[in-house]
């Protein structure tokens, strides 16, 4: 563990700055020949196809078909290498390619048949690569199937892959299963990453879904290279990427029960080939599905903002930086449908009966800045996340999910309080991922800092014995301030025996560290609260090991066999009881 102690206590931009160093001093010392790689693009007619974006996979760097169809990569290096073709009307294709000198008589045919199915690439091993070569259980679902299938948060992916289940309470936050690894805990079963962020907890994922351009579902446990979290699976969100094309949509949708939604997005080449802007927004509001039978109301009303802000710069061939801002708002009238017994819920469903109605307030942010160096035999990358979400009730909110005044809740004290804010970073080296040699490997470290600060409050009225309690009209506050710092280092080898057959081992090795320190105070009605247990903190370690191996042996284009022996973790808790 000391290896994990001396991470947690230096600074991160120091961590960040040596790393930086040791890349750029690592590239002078090694040189390869470089060649060139042109071609023309085609449809069934064998007609040029100006406009088409092109890009090697793991390469930040597009390029665009010129008037006459043809495109030209310079720089690439001896090996396999895998290129992707994207253009609107077209079906997405990728063609591998062995380069050993310079080639100029490529030619690429495309389908324009809305009825083919996309080539499926993934990002499963924190890289591009072909579906087929994953050696894991995945499902993919493409921008073209979640667009057609009205795909607009993340519960709604539930049934698209065999033992998926997402759902949630009211408050936005889906507590996912997979094969029926659950927990309805802020640490979930199974882990979401956005853009390669991971999304830390319950508290500060965000569940809508906008400008995405495909949603990969890894079934099983992905400890060795996704750590914490993923003792089920992990759900990796892809959202769209701006590039020298520009493009834009605006779309409105209205429906019953008063639902509204309006989005807009552009995506624009601030300078050609060199920095590109992507904005996406969108509104939703609803009068909700729900009636409260104490008052004759709707129950559920909420409206919500979602933004997504991409900016990309190609600072040289082999350097580009990428800032990614998401931000989602939520006033929700009717967090926690819920009904005191099962029988009440099923015989009278889509109704409520609470006495205290108040609205819920989220604010999540999640920003991140990725850095991608393509060194001549390995590439780099460093990604830094910060992450946020201020939850609270305007008022006291019903705690019995009754008509009686027996219980509810309150948070409401300011922005120093129930504010969840988590740092991450993840530096990461691995085989030059541009050109496809038989042993791929990657090594990387993460480490991640969360503070949350929880203060809440109880309150027990009028009805308060109904619910056990001696006496009524007071109220219970719990104040509790949580800190916790982990780290971790990982490596993974992947090593090609022949073109069909495919090995995969990997391991990581996490540490964590928990501290935790609480108060609680009472009080009668009008009356000063006292205090009943004076600050008292606690501290708790934790570590995991995680390996990974499998075996994969593609059939034919379309299947692949393989068989593979994963872990994952959660990490433990503490109570209030110590």
């Amino acid at each position: 563990m000391s290896y994990f102690k001396y991470i947690l206590k230096t600074p991160s931009f120091l961590v960040f700055f040596f790393t930086i160093l040791s890349v750029f001093t690592t590239n002078l010392v090694i040189a390869q020949t470089t060649y060139t790689l042109k071609g023309m693009v085609v449809n069934d007619q064998f007609v040029a196809i100006s406009n088409f974006s092109a890009h090697i996979l793991n390469n930040e760097k597009p390029v665009l078909t010129n008037k006459n169809g043809e495109f030209e990569f310079n720089n690439i290096t001896e090996g396999r290498i895998t290129i992707k073709f994207i253009a609107e009307g077209y079906e997405t294709t990728t063609k591998t390619i062995l380069v050993k000198k310079d080639l100029s008589n490529l030619t690429i045919q495309l389908n324009k048949s809305p009825l083919a199915l996309e080539e499926g690439l993934v990002v499963s091993t924190k890289k591009e690569e072909n579906l087929q070569n994953a050696n894991s259980s995945i499902t993919v679902l493409s921008a073209k199937q979640i667009s057609e299938n009205r795909i607009l948060n993340l519960k709604d992916i539930s049934g698209w892959s065999p033992n998926l289940n997402l759902a949630n309470s009211g408050d936005n936050r889906n507590v996912t299963s997979i094969r029926g690894i659950t927990t309805t805990s802020y640490d979930p079963a199974v882990a979401v990453y956005i853009d390669g962020v991971n999304q830390f907890g319950m508290d500060t994922y965000i569940s809508g879904l906008l400008d995405v351009e495909r949603i990969e579902i890894l079934k099983g446990p992905q400890g060795a290279l996704y750590g914490r979290n993923a003792m089920g699976g992990v759900i990796n969100i892809v959202t769209k990427s701006p590039s020298n094309k520009t493009k834009g949509f605006v779309e409105t949708g209205i429906a019953n029960y008063n639902q509204n939604r309006y989005s807009f997005g552009v995506s624009h080449p601030l300078i050609e080939n060199k920095l590109y802007l992507s904005v996406t927004g969108l509104y939703t509001n609803s009068d909700g599905f729900y009636k409260n039978e104490f008052n004759n109301s709707a129950f559920d009303k909420q409206d919500s903002y979602l933004g997504n802000y991409y900016l990309k710069y190609l600072a040289s061939p082999k350097l580009t930086l990428t800032l990614n801002m998401k931000h989602f708002s939520v006033s929700n009238n009717g967090i926690f449908p819920l009904a005191g017994d099962a029988n009440t819920a099923l015989s009278n469903p889509f109704k409520v009966n609470v006495n205290e109605v108040s609205r819920a307030v989220d604010r999540n942010l999640n920003s991140s800045l990725a850095i991608n160096y393509a060194a001549t035999n390995f590439d780099f990358k460093s990604q830094s996340s910060y992450q946020s979400n201020y939850r609270f009730y305007k008022k006291h909110l019903d705690g019995d999910f009754s008509a009686f005044d027996a219980i509810s809740i309150f948070n409401n004290y300011g922005k120093d309080w129930n504010k969840v804010e988590v740092f991450t970073q993840d530096f990461s080296f691995s085989s030059s991922k541009a050109n496809q040699k038989p042993l791929q490997w990657l090594a990387g470290s993460y480490l991640y800092v969360q503070q949350n600060p929880v203060k809440q409050a109880v309150r027990f009225g009028e009805d308060a014995g109904m619910v056990g309690a001696d006496f009524t009209n007071f109220t219970i506050l719990n104040t509790n301030v949580s800190n916790s710092k982990g780290a971790a280092v990982y490596g993974q080898l992947n090593y090609a025996l022949t073109s069909k057959l495919h090995l995969t081992a990997g391991v990581r090795y996490d540490g964590e560290r928990k501290m935790l320190s609480i108060k609680g105070e009472f009080g009668m009605d009008g009356q000063p609260l006292i205090t009943t247990r004076t600050d008292t903190s606690k501290t708790v370690n934790y570590h995991a090991l995680s390996p990974k191996f499998a075996i994969g042996y593609t059939l034919n284009p379309q299947s692949t066999l393989f068989a593979s022996y994963n872990r994952g973790f959660r990490w433990g808790d503490y109570s209030t009881i110590f």
